[in-house]
């Protein structure tokens, strides 16, 4: 591994409730938007099917859903750059994604339709789409990207856990590009997984650090980052978004586990060293917070220890009441929103919550000074947590 060698974010890609693109996400992110008023206790709503908006299928050859968000995001986003790459480069751009349960809904539905009719009965075009790893070999044969295939599958900090994969792999030489993140559905698996933990909101209203919040509410998102060693941004003449500076990971952070806490402050910590950074230099901070009553109140907790009375100047920048709990795509999204944050906040105000020490109510709040460096971490209830930075690039 270069320890000299750096990795920029030079694009990114999206699908999510606000619509096909990174902007329409950051856009609503930024203007502090929710989404509570589509999500009323049920599903997050599904934009228009991508051939729609794409005007064509030349990139999109499988019939499964969250397949087809996945390539119609890349297109609409990242498909310039991926469309121009000589044989030469493609033989050295690589893909890695994260999901909890993107398989699982084409899984059960080929083995229900096997074991109670008979598998003569199951389309074998389906078969492909219950392995965990189809996804990201879609991308990779439909812009013919010959560098390495990966799938993460540790739970729901996977989405996070490929960005830091993916900049690992960078480091290391052994690709010069990666398309990295996570995407997630509904299926009937997770939407009774938060049911049957009661932490599906009852209200249908996700209200991250709220004295009234009462849980969450199931998305879909596909969230996609292009990184880049810093030389081949260059060759690309692709202008650097962002650097990330850290990546860790920690196991069996479970909420109420006695050493979860310091777990998860070792995780930061290890970040924050590797960025050659001080709790003091980050400007905000992109939680997993998503309106459930233990795991918000673990996360203040754990900001709080992080940085002590200092967290009342840190911006908190939730993403869940715009997204829905979109599992191992939500940490790849609060990753685009910081990206976001460290690329153009200095083209306007960025809201986000001022989180008291006393537990008083948390208050929604505009930064209007640019964000330099941002810490992002995904600290699900499966006991999954993952944390990376970002600072804005500095050739």
């Amino acid at each position: 591994m270069d320890p000299g060698l750096r990795v920029v974010v030079t694009g990114a890609a999206a699908y999510t409730v606000c619509g096909l693109g990174k902007e329409a996400f950051w856009s609503r992110l930024r203007g502090g938007i929710g989404a509570n008023d589509d999500l009323q206790g049920e599903v997050s709503p599904r934009t228009p099917p991508p051939e729609t908006l794409l005007g064509h299928r030349r990139r999109i050859k499988t019939d499964h859903p969250l397949a087809m968000r996945l390539l119609a995001a890349i297109k609409h986003d990242l498909g310039q750059f991926l469309e121009e790459l000589t044989a030469e480069e493609r033989e050295h751009v690589g893909v890695a994604l994260g999901s909890a349960y993107a398989h699982l809904g084409s899984y059960f539905a080929y083995y229900q339709t096997g074991t109670e009719r008979g598998y003569q009965f199951v389309n074998p075009r389906h078969f492909p789409s219950t392995l965990p790893n189809f996804f990201a070999v879609e991308v990779n044969d439909a812009y013919s990207l010959w560098g390495s295939s990966t799938t993460i599958g540790s739970g729901l900090a996977a989405g996070l856990e490929a960005i830091g994969y993916a900049a690992a792999s960078i480091k290391q030489g052994q690709e010069t590009a990666m398309l990295a993140g996570g995407l997630d559905e509904v299926n009937d698996f997770n939407q009774h997984l938060l049911e049957a933990t009661r932490l599906r909101s009852a209200s249908g209203l996700v209200r991250p650090f709220a004295t009234d919040r009462d849980g969450t509410v199931p998305g879909e998102a596909v969230a996609v980052l292009l990184l880049q060693s810093e030389q081949s941004a260059r060759a690309s003449q692709r202008k650097p978004l962002a650097e990330v500076c850290g990546t860790a990971s920690a196991k069996r952070v479970f909420w109420d586990s006695p050493s979860a806490q310091r777990k998860a402050v070792e995780a930061i910590g290890c970040v924050l060293e590797s960025a050659g950074a001080k709790p003091s230099d980050i400007d905000a901070v992109f939680p997993s917070v998503s309106g459930t009553i233990q795991g918000d109140e673990f996360e203040r907790e754990l900001l709080w220890k992080v940085f002590g009375e200092r967290l009342e100047s840190v911006l908190v920048v939730p993403v869940k009441h715009i997204a829905g709990e979109c599992f191992a795509a939500s940490g790849p999204l609060q990753c685009l929103a910081a990206v976001c944050a460290v690329a153009f906040s200095s083209q306007g105000p960025l809201l986000g919550i001022r989180l008291a020490r006393n537990g008083a109510k948390p208050q929604w709040a505009e930064q209007i000074s640019p964000v330099s460096t941002a810490l992002v971490y995904s600290a699900g209830y499966d006991g999954t947590f993952s944390v990376l930075a970002v600072r804005r690039y500095a050739a």
